[in-house]
């Protein structure tokens, strides 16, 4: 606050007169400006995002503004980013740099103005800037090895691609019907670092003559959401093994086959008695 005084000098027939310190308080309150703010737009891991303060109707404001991100809405535990830019003036201010950000999920914001002599202190309320990292969609292609015959080992090949360094498994599942349905043939399971091909560990061993379906299923991470191929996609046959071969390996052994007439006549029997 401020004290007036007030003193009358006095003349010839009066004498000075005046009014004490402390008598006259006038207080000068400090201005409230408003804090507005707007986030940058999020995408897919690697985005930056920044945050925009606008400081309205503080008397030439000075201090600096904070801008602080947190992965809760309630804005506890360390900040993932923490940013200061000073104030000179009203006006708009914005984060410096800016957060990086490669985990998917949902971000907040908050700007903190610091206030000075004659402003107060203002701040933006914790869950009212989100800004959202959002899962990338990895593409799956998938390459069945050739059939043949009862005996034959089937693989399958998934390529994984367009993924942000995709983690996690890829399940390959074989089944005996084209709806994928009840147990399955083979089922097996690969550790996914990356980008790039993936094949069954083993493969299977098919006995029985018949067409067979492989599906492959990406199980996704914290930055890629799941992938999987129709059912129906991948098919392999196991062919049945023809008599022709048994026929190949009589004739390899006795000679060409020659067939019998049918209009062949069996001799009649002729007996003779004593």
């Amino acid at each position: 606050p401020y004290w007036w005084t007030a003193g009358y000098s006095g003349d010839t027939n009066t004498t000075p007169a005046a009014s004490g310190c402390g008598q006259e308080s006038v207080a000068i309150t400090q201005v409230m400006p408003g804090l507005s703010t707007s986030p940058g737009a999020g995408g897919p891991p690697g985005t930056t995002v920044t945050d925009t303060a606008t400081l309205s109707g503080g008397y030439q404001p000075t201090g600096s503004v904070e801008f602080t991100l947190y992965n809760n809405p309630s804005c506890s535990g360390s900040p993932v980013d923490d940013e200061t830019v000073q104030v000179n003036g009203n006006g708009q201010y914005t984060t410096p740099a800016g957060a990086k950000l490669t985990q998917a999920g949902t971000y907040w914001w908050t700007a903190r103005y610091s206030g000075d002599t004659n402003n107060t202190p203002a701040a933006s309320g914790c869950g009212q800037e989100p800004v959202t990292i959002t899962q990338v969609t990895p593409g799956l292609s998938t390459s069945p090895s050739p059939g043949g015959p009862p005996g034959t080992t089937v693989t399958d090949t998934a390529t994984l691609s367009g993924g942000d360094q995709p983690t996690g498994t890829i399940t390959f599942s074989l089944y005996g019907n084209p709806s994928c349905t009840g147990s399955p043939a083979d089922n097996e399971t690969v550790q996914v670092n990356g980008n790039g091909q993936y094949t069954t560990p083993a493969g299977a061993t098919l006995t029985r003559a018949d067409t067979y379906w492989w599906t492959a299923s990406y199980s996704g991470d914290t930055n890629n959401t799941p992938a999987a191929t129709s059912c129906g996609d991948e098919p392999v046959t196991i062919t049945s093994q023809t008599s022709s071969s048994n026929w190949s390996g009589y004739a390899a052994i006795n000679g060409p086959f020659t067939s019998v007439s049918s209009n062949w006549t069996e001799p009649a029997a002729t007996c003779s008695g004593h």
